[in-house]
Parts: structure tokens; sequence; C-alpha cells
């Protein structure tokens, strides 16, 4: 398996490698890409990337999978392993929630993101 063999070569979080020039991250590259059971994986493994943020435009990897329309189970994956994901800002000061309203989410994933920032605000507030 390829995501074991990475563990491998990489066990410390220390020595992950960035994946680009932009900062992206290997939990970057999956809330981009993979499954909710390989975002969840990454982030039990290194809590730290969930609020690790690209170089080029500080999008977190909440903000990379709602920029690019994921599935409702990644965004949920997410959310439920860091909420405080929900209130940071990219460089252009936007939120998750409103990367996924530019990128036209389906309305469960809309309503989802839009309960839990309004339900979680007042516990940072």
């Amino acid at each position: 398996d390829v995501i074991q063999l990475f563990f491998q070569q990489f066990p410390d979080e220390d020595e992950l490698p960035i994946l680009s020039p932009d900062g992206i991250y290997l939990l970057h590259y999956a809330a981009r890409h993979n499954s909710a059971d390989v975002v969840d994986f990454l982030a039990q493994k290194y809590p730290f990337m969930l609020l690790s943020r690209t170089r080029a435009r500080g999008m977190t990897p909440l903000h990379t999978a709602c920029q690019r329309n994921r599935p409702l189970e990644v965004i949920q994956t997410l959310v439920r392993r860091n909420p405080r994901s929900l209130f940071l800002r990219n460089q252009r000061g936007r939120f998750p929630l409103d990367e996924a309203r530019d990128a036209r989410a389906d309305p469960e994933t809309l309503e989802f993101l839009e309960k839990e920032h309004k339900t979680r605000r007042a516990w940072w507030w």
C-alpha cells in the first residue's frame, strides 16, 4: 500500500515533505483528491496538518476541500477532526464556507457548513 510505504519513509511529522512549491502537505492533497477514510487516517496520524496552510493562498485542507467541492464525508471528517478550521481565513480573508458557496457546493454540504459555523461560533467567541 502506497500510504504505508510513505509512513515507513517518513515516520516523524517533522520530516514530512511538502508536496509542492505552494506548500501543499499530504492532507491538502488528500482533501483535494481522496476519500474520507484517507483524510481521516492522515488527520489522526498528523493532526498538525489540519491547520497547516498553503504558502501561496493560505488555504487549510478544509478550504481546499470546500473550494474543490469534495464530497460531504470529506468535509465532515475535516471539521470533526478540527472544528477550529471552520474559522480560519485564507489570504483572501475567506472562510471555508465562503469557498464552498463559490464552488456551488451541493445543498447538503452548504447546510452542514452553515450549521457547524453557526453552532460552533459560540464556542470560539
